[in-house]
């Protein structure tokens, strides 16, 4: 009889740690798909900062803090961490276009930024001048 209540305790526990094994599982799927979403809300603000002429890709390249503010607002909000952008242009084979490639990482602050992963990469043609190239 003992023995019995002992198997049943026994496995009762095995079966408690195996659902808060799931369910810790499934928390942390939660927090890097919101990362995920964060990250990719700031490339597209971006990407449009950089296709509308309003910043240069030196000026996006570096912290999000300064421009990104309202599209990170309540996504992952960790105050150790923060969005860096790295935005990288290429010539095209059209004439007047450039290949703009925005890759975004949550990186801790004072950490280094190549160290993490990257959570979001978008790549698009760009007009030439509003990439910052000025006229071919």
């Amino acid at each position: 009889m003992l023995l019995d209540l002992v198997l049943a305790l026994a496995m009762f526990v095995v079966g408690g740690l195996a659902v808060l094994s799931q369910l810790d599982f499934g928390a942390r799927r939660i927090i890097d798909a919101e990362q995920r979403m964060g990250a990719m809300g700031v490339a597209r603000t971006a990407m449009g900062l950089l296709e509308s002429g309003a910043m240069g890709d030196r000026e996006l390249t570096g912290p999000a803090t300064m421009w990104a503010t309202p599209v990170t607002e309540g996504v992952a909000a960790d105050p150790q961490a923060e969005w860096v952008c790295e935005v990288e242009l290429e010539p095209s084979e059209w004439p007047a276009l450039s290949l703009a490639t925005v890759r975004v990482r949550r990186v801790p602050v004072g950490g280094d930024g190549d160290a993490t992963p990257v959570l979001a990469t978008l790549r698009q043609l760009v007009p030439f001048d509003a990439a910052g190239g000025g006229a071919p």
